[in-house]
C-alpha cells in the first residue's frame, strides 16, 4: 500500500515537468547558471536571496546543459516522494500504519502539493529537512533533529514554521522529558549549523518583503483561508477539519485518562503545532503569496488521513461492515484521484498566480520568436518588459533568458528609453535586431511609430513585443 501512495505521487507529478516556468522559478535557474559562470549581471545576486542549500543541489544537475529546468523538476519530485516517506514513519510512529498509509495517499493527491511539488523553489527541501527533524526527536535524537533544523533553515526561511512546531513538540515531552540541557541543544546546533549565514550573509529581503504593504502581494488575513480551498479542494477541507475534531476530542480524552503527555499533547497534536502558529503568523503579515504553505501540506494530510481513519474504521462491526466500510474506502480514493487526474498545469496556475501566468507566458512567446528568427552570431537590442511592474526599468526578465537559447549579443536598455535615444543605440553598435516592448499609450507610439513610420520596419507584433530587424538601415554611427 505505501507503494502504491507513492506511485500515485509519481504519477500525478510526473506530467508537469516541463511546464511554464515562472519568474522565481527561472531566477533560480538562470541565478545559479550565473554563479557557475562567474556572471555579474541581474541575475547573479539572486543566488543569495534566500539560503544556498537549493541552490548547491541545483549546481549537480549540469545547469549550462538544455534541460536544465526538467532536471530540477525530477528532483523537486524526488524529494516528494521522499518527504511522502517521511510522513509515512512520523505518522505510523504517532497514530499508527492505517493513518500512515492515508497520510500518504492524501499528500499525493492534494491539488497544491501536486501543483507546487513541480515548482523550482526551496520549500521543497525544507519540507524534507523539517520532517526529518521531527522522526528524529519523536526517536528522542535531539541534536541530530536539531542538526536537520539548521540544515532546513540553511534552505530557506520558511523553516521557521518547523523550528516552531519542534520547539512545542520537545516543550509538550515528544521527544523526551524537558530539560535545560534539550533546550540548549535545540538552540546552539542550529545556530552552529546556520548562523554564519543569517549573521554575515543574508540580505533579509524577505523580511522587508513580507511586512512590506507595497508589495503588490498584500491581501487581508483571511487569504490563507481561502488558499485552503484551491490547495486542499472542499473534499481536503472537510476532511481535515473532522481530522482536527478528532484529534481535539482524542487530545482532551488522553489527558483525562492520565496516559502518556508524549502522546496526548505532544506527539498526537504534531500537526497542529505546524499549522496553528504558522497560519496565524502568516495572516498576519501584510504580504502574502500562495506558495508559502507548501511548508504545511503535510500537516493538512495527517489531519486529513486521521479524519478518514476514523470514519472508516474497519476494526468496528463485523465483515459485512468492514466489507461496506473497505468499499467506501476504495470509492473516496479514486474519486480523488479522478478529481486531481489529468489537470492542465497552466490552467492551474492561471488560477493560483494569474499575473505571473500572464507575464510568464508573454516572456516565453518572446523568447520562442526571438529563438526562430535571430542567429547565433546577431547583435540584438533589448528593453525590458514594460508588463513586469514590480521591476525597475532596464532589468533583465528571467522568464526570457531562460528560454532564449540564441548565443546572441543582446545590448539591454530600459523600456522608458525614447525612439531617437533606441535609433541611436542600432546605429551606434551596427545591431542586427530591435525588440522593443515600451509602455502602452503614448510611449509605445513614439518608440513603435518610429520604428514603422520613420525608419520604414515592418515589425514581427507579439502580445507585449514589437521585433524589427534593423540590419537593413542606413548606418550613422561609427
Amino acid at each position: 500500500m505505501l507503494v502504491l501512495g507513492l506511485l500515485v505521487v509519481l504519477a500525478l507529478r510526473l506530467p508537469w515537468v516541463g511546464h511554464l516556468l515562472v519568474w522565481d522559478e527561472a531566477m533560480n535557474l538562470c541565478s545559479v547558471r550565473a554563479l557557475l559562470a562567474g556572471g555579474q549581471d541581474d541575475f547573479s545576486n539572486w543566488v543569495w536571496r534566500h539560503p544556498p542549500l537549493f541552490c548547491v543541489l541545483m549546481l549537480l544537475v549540469k545547469p549550462m546543459q538544455g534541460g536544465f529546468a526538467e532536471r530540477v523538476e525530477l528532483i523537486t519530485i524526488g524529494l516528494a516522494l521522499l518527504n511522502a516517506g517521511l510522513l509515512f514513519a512520523i505518522n505510523r510512529k504517532v497514530f499508527g500504519v492505517r493513518v500512515a498509509l492515508w497520510s500518504v495517499f492524501f499528500l499525493g493527491v492534494m491539488p497544491g502539493s501536486i501543483f507546487f511539488d513541480v515548482w523550482i523553489k526551496r520549500d521543497i527541501l525544507v519540507v524534507t529537512f523539517g520532517l526529518l527533524a521531527m522522526l528524529l526527536m519523536l526517536h528522542k535524537h535531539l541534536p541530530y533533529a536539531a542538526f536537520c533544523l539548521g540544515l532546513a533553515l540553511l534552505t530557506k526561511e520558511t523553516a521557521v514554521f518547523y523550528v516552531m512546531a519542534c520547539g512545542l513538540l520537545w516543550l509538550w515531552g515528544a521527544g523526551g522529558r524537558p530539560t535545560w540541557k534539550g533546550a540548549a541543544v535545540l538552540v546552539v546546533v542550529p545556530l552552529l549549523t546556520c548562523g554564519w549565514w543569517y549573521g554575515w550573509l543574508s540580505r533579509a529581503q524577505h523580511v522587508e518583503f513580507a511586512l512590506s504593504r507595497q508589495t503588490g502581494f498584500n491581501s487581508s488575513w483571511t487569504f490563507y483561508g481561502a488558499r485552503a480551498l484551491h490547495d486542499l479542494g472542499w473534499p481536503g477541507v472537510i476532511l481535515a477539519v473532522a481530522g482536527a475534531a478528532v484529534l481535539g476530542v482524542g487530545l482532551l480524552r488522553h489527558s483525562r485518562s492520565g496516559e502518556d503527555a508524549a502522546l496526548s499533547r505532544g506527539a498526537y497534536a504534531w500537526p497542529v503545532w505546524l499549522l496553528a502558529p504558522s497560519l496565524v503568523l502568516l495572516s498576519l503579515l501584510p504580504s502574502k503569496v500562495p506558495w508559502v504553505v507548501v511548508v504545511l501540506f503535510p500537516a493538512w494530510a495527517t489531519l486529513q488521513s486521521v479524519g478518514v481513519a476514523r470514519l472508516l474504521n474497519p476494526t468496528r462491526g463485523g465483515a459485512g461492515q468492514r466489507r461496506v466500510m473497505g468499499a467506501a474506502a476504495l470509492l473516496l480514493a479514486g474519486g480523488l484521484v479522478w478529481q486531481v487526474a489529468g489537470r492542465d498545469y497552466e490552467v492551474t496556475l492561471k488560477r493560483a498566480a494569474e499575473g505571473q501566468w500572464r507575464g510568464a507566458g508573454y516572456s516565453r512567446e518572446i523568447a520562442e520568436t526571438m529563438n526562430r528568427l535571430v542567429k547565433d552570431d546577431e547583435r540584438v537590442l533589448m528593453t525590458s518588459f514594460h508588463y513586469w511592474t514590480q521591476l525597475m526599468p532596464g532589468h533583465a526578465c528571467a522568464v526570457f533568458a531562460y528560454y532564449f537559447t540564441r548565443d546572441a549579443a543582446v545590448l539591454l536598455r530600459s523600456h522608458e528609453r525614447g525612439f531617437e535615444a533606441l535609433r541611436e543605440d542600432v546605429d551606434a553598435y551596427e545591431l542586427e535586431w530591435a525588440l522593443l516592448s515600451p509602455e502602452p499609450g503614448d510611449k509605445e507610439r513614439e518608440v513603435f511609430g518610429g520604428f514603422i513610420d520613420q525608419l520604414g520596419l515592418a515589425p514581427v507584433k507579439m502580445e507585449k513585443a514589437y521585433l524589427f530587424r534593423t540590419s537593413a538601415l542606413d548606418r550613422k554611427g561609427p
